[in-house]
């Protein structure tokens, strides 16, 4: 297909070109099965469609050319490695009505620079932000209750994190060599603050230790 020729997909089983560079969702796609831009390498632009409501595992994994992506307010679900190793991504739009962010995937999105996470959003599963080394702001909101095992791990860039109320589950390594980690907040109601500095934060800064306080 021609570089500048946007393509539609329709879903169904639709073929992708793999050669892709712009792609658009026809509103009646609710669903991007599994693997469906796979490798894509060439992909730049996606243009989602209100009404989406998952995108599968590895549907964009290692689509390495796209900066920037906007997700619909439909989005419910982003599944395992959707979007892992696309390590040109830079900006990631999420929108209230997502609530879950699955296993890895944004794992190695390295140029990721700042995420917002809505209110919606309850569970940031494991190693969902793993190794995107160039994250620097993270900002979580109420409504968050499951940050999982290693979800933002070797997130070298990241300075500080403020740690939501309604957080009720900090998994193992959540936060491991995060080397420049030097402040951890934690809103009032979340209580095992011992928990989270011994095994949650293991490899991060040393010297000095990173600051835990209540708020």
């Amino acid at each position: 297909m021609m570089n500048d020729e946007v393509f539609e997909y329709t879903g169904n089983g639709q073929d992708v070109p793999r050669d892709v560079v712009r792609v658009r969702f026809h509103p009646s796609v609710v669903e991007v099965p599994e693997g469906a831009f796979f490798t894509c390498r060439s992909l730049r632009e996606v243009v989602f469609k209100y009404g989406l409501k998952k995108i599968g595992k590895a549907a964009f994994r290692y689509c390495s050319s796209v900066e920037s992506i906007s997700l619909p307010s439909t989005l419910t679900e982003i599944d395992w490695c959707a979007f892992h190793g696309c390590t040109n991504l830079r900006e990631v739009v999420f929108n209230d009505g997502l609530k879950k962010i699955g296993v890895g995937a944004f794992e190695r999105c390295s140029s990721l620079e700042s995420i917002t996470i809505p209110s919606s959003v309850t569970e940031i599963d494991k190693n969902a932000f793993d190794s995107c080394n160039g994250l620097n702001e993270v900002i979580l909101n109420e409504g968050l209750k499951t940050i999982g095992w290693g979800a933002f791990a070797e997130c070298e860039s990241l300075h500080s994190i403020t740690i939501p109320s309604s957080v009720t589950d900090i998994g193992v390594y959540a936060f491991k060599s995060c080397y420049n980690l030097s402040e951890v907040v934690c809103i009032e109601g979340y209580h095992s603050l011992n928990q989270l500095h011994l095994v949650t934060l293991i490899h991060c800064r040393e010297s000095p230790s990173p600051i835990f306080h209540h708020v």
